[in-house]
């Protein structure tokens, strides 16, 4: 997944899911959303001549890392690893187990999807820049049995952005 969007703001944004080449075409996956202000397009890159999707914008559905790092920063100190590089630049790394039910005031896309997964929490590393930004996050769960993780990796760092509807939603 790649991507640009804006955090710790009204999140807005582009970005593109695909699967790797090695994925079977059955299970392949290739879709693009834009997120502006007032709602969500969908497009799947897989289905010849497919058009965009508009979709009532849903509240809630962002996640708000600055909020994971003070879950994290609550269990005490063990969840403070200190200062490591990442990508060049110096972080502070937090690290720890979260309750799901701790999730849902920070991540309640994250807390119903992992609810309906039979998920009860997860580990988490999270690395935050000087300005106290996420520069790196990663979960760790067992879905059903099997492990999972998701690691988002977070640069060029700028003033907001604007993202209108694509053109011929």
């Amino acid at each position: 997944m790649t991507g640009r969007g804006n955090h710790n703001a009204l999140f807005t944004g582009r970005g593109e899911i695909r699967t790797p080449a090695n994925v079977p075409v059955s299970q392949a996956i290739w879709m693009e959303t834009v997120t502006t202000a007032d709602a969500n397009y969908v497009r799947n890159r897989l289905t010849p001549g497919s058009g965009w999707t508009k979709m009532p914008r849903a509240e809630g559905n962002e996640a708000n890392y600055a909020g994971y790092a003070k879950l994290l920063l609550a269990v005490g100190p063990s969840a403070r690893k200190g200062m490591e590089g990442q990508g060049g630049t110096p972080t502070y790394h937090l690290a720890g187990h979260l309750d799901l039910d701790q999730v849902a005031s920070v991540d309640p896309r994250t807390h119903r999807s992992m609810k309906a997964k039979g998920v009860t929490g997860f580990d988490i590393d999270q690395w935050i820049d000087g300005q106290g930004r996420a520069v790196r996050f990663e979960q760790r769960m067992e879905m059903r049995g099997i492990p999972a993780v998701n690691t988002g990796r977070f640069s060029d760092f700028g003033p907001v952005e604007e993202f209108n509807a694509p053109s011929g939603s």
